[in-house]
């Protein structure tokens, strides 16, 4: 569950749950953590998160920087 958003112009919001982390299921916050560690590997910049908001499933692609 997003709680906090340090980029104003996000599209996600406090709230949102998310499911999936470019195509990949995620269960708890520990799955999040590890897709997230594997695809930083790869040098991507963005990924594809798929969102549950209230009753509404959708993908929302972020750009990320690693600090």
């Amino acid at each position: 569950i997003i709680s906090n958003i340090k980029n104003e112009n996000s599209k996600l919001k406090r709230g949102d749950v998310i499911k999936e982390v470019n195509m990949e299921e995620i269960s708890d916050p520990a799955s999040f953590k590890k897709i997230i560690e594997k695809f930083q590997l790869t040098g991507r910049s963005s990924l594809l998160l798929r969102v549950k908001r209230e009753d509404e499933l959708m993908w929302i692609t972020i750009n990320y920087i690693d600090n």
